[in-house]
């Protein structure tokens, strides 16, 4: 079966590392062409998420960022960039000296955090996706070794995270729905690192197999069921969080 696809006109100059000119133009031509293909297609328009300041989520109610929600998981995104540089240039070679290549991946849940945890705070529609991509913006600016493939990371996985929840119309937050959010981003994950650094090329076909599916284990508990516990924590125990959808579902404040 052939399906249609949508290219994305990327600018002509190379995206290097060094070149924030590029990646700015890159990021505006890709929303650019997503903007496009929705006003193009009715159902997505009517249905689906726009990402903007005013998103208006699948249920047809407008549920806008406001400016401590954006602010909120910009300084989190930065936060959490910085948990990624130490897991990008500390504990993943640390893992394989200790746990060997093929188990190294039951710590890579880490890396989705960005994703799941201004989405489990927040609970609207975006969040996920600009987490991780922010989150992987801020990486790239501390200096990790991955360059700037972070971005394609940051952007894929914080989509995989974000489609789960779209799939529960944002009303659900439970374990099962965290779980499943913290392991999406291993769709993409477990395959990019098999394909663009030929990670798995030591391992036999059954080691591949344990290999890949650890990326979803650790993915599940560290980003879905080890976020939620903490959030709702620190949700119930502090007046931290009580302006989020999270704080305010846990002490029983009307939305």
């Amino acid at each position: 079966m052939q399906h249609n696809s949508v290219i994305l006109p990327l600018p002509q100059d190379s995206v290097s590392p060094g070149n924030s000119r590029s990646y700015i133009s890159a990021v505006r031509c890709v929303i650019t062409e997503l903007y496009t293909f929705r006003d193009k297609n009715p159902p997505l328009r009517e249905n689906f998420i726009t990402w903007s300041f005013g998103i208006t989520s699948v249920s047809g109610a407008k549920q806008k960022l406001t400016t401590v929600e954006l602010t909120f998981t910009a300084v989190l995104s930065a936060l959490v960039g910085a948990v990624f540089l130490f897991w990008s240039n500390v504990v993943w070679d640390l893992a394989k000296l200790t746990l060997g290549l093929l188990f190294t991946p039951i710590i890579y849940g880490m890396w989705f955090i960005g994703a799941t945890l201004p989405a489990y705070i927040i609970r609207k529609p975006g969040i996920a996706l600009l987490g991780e991509f922010l989150a992987a913006v801020f990486e790239l600016a501390y200096g990790t070794q991955f360059a700037s493939t972070v971005l394609l990371y940051g952007f894929m996985q914080g989509l995989m995270t974000e489609l789960v929840l779209l799939a529960t119309r944002y009303r659900r937050w439970g374990w099962a729905t965290m779980m499943a959010a913290g392991a999406a981003p291993a769709l993409w994950a477990a395959p990019a690192d098999t394909l663009l650094y030929a990670i798995t090329a030591p391992l036999t076909y059954e080691q591949c197999l344990v290999f890949w599916s650890l990326y979803f284990v650790s993915g599940a508990l560290i980003a879905g069921a080890l976020v939620k516990a903490l959030v709702d924590y620190v949700a119930r125990s502090s007046s931290m969080l009580d302006f989020f959808a999270v704080g305010r579902e846990l002490k029983g404040v009307p939305q």
